[in-house]
């Protein structure tokens, strides 16, 4: 295949992926995000406050009663049960049954040793996969 072929390959691939169309540029003293759809923005902004998070606040001891299953957990449990780390895609475009998806985050928070009612986990066919991450990260340790 010619060079500019493959170029043309590649790009039209890029612009199907979320993070094609979301630009994060970090400099010593800010972050600048650039965007298509701000529909696509929430992800980098998760990953961003879980990098920024540890390093920059420390939590009062007072106000931290309950253990709860996180950010990094729920998003490990989400992209397994969806096969896929598209944050911004849906169940619907991911081709997943609503019932076993939701029968197996419900399974995958269990399994970490938390609980939450399997009901408050979002599984319509247009829930986007970072909404159930959202949804679980505050589940509490059994």
């Amino acid at each position: 295949m010619p060079k500019d072929q493959k170029a043309t390959s590649s790009k039209k691939k890029a612009k199907r992926t979320p993070s094609a169309q979301v630009k994060v540029k970090r400099t010593s003293n800010s972050i600048h995000i650039s965007y298509s759809d701000p529909r696509h923005v929430l992800p980098h902004l998760m990953n961003l406050v879980s990098e920024f998070t540890p390093k920059h606040l420390t939590p009062d001891p007072a106000l931290v009663e309950k253990d709860v299953l996180g950010t990094d957990a729920a998003k490990e449990i989400v992209s397994g049960c969806a096969n896929s780390q598209c944050w911004t895609c849906t169940l619907g475009d991911l081709k997943l049954d609503s019932v076993l998806f939701q029968g197996c985050v419900f399974t995958g928070v269990q399994a970490k040793g938390y609980f939450i009612e399997r009901d408050k986990i979002p599984a319509s066919q247009d829930t986007q996969l970072y909404t159930v991450v959202m949804a679980i990260q505050g589940a509490e340790r059994k």
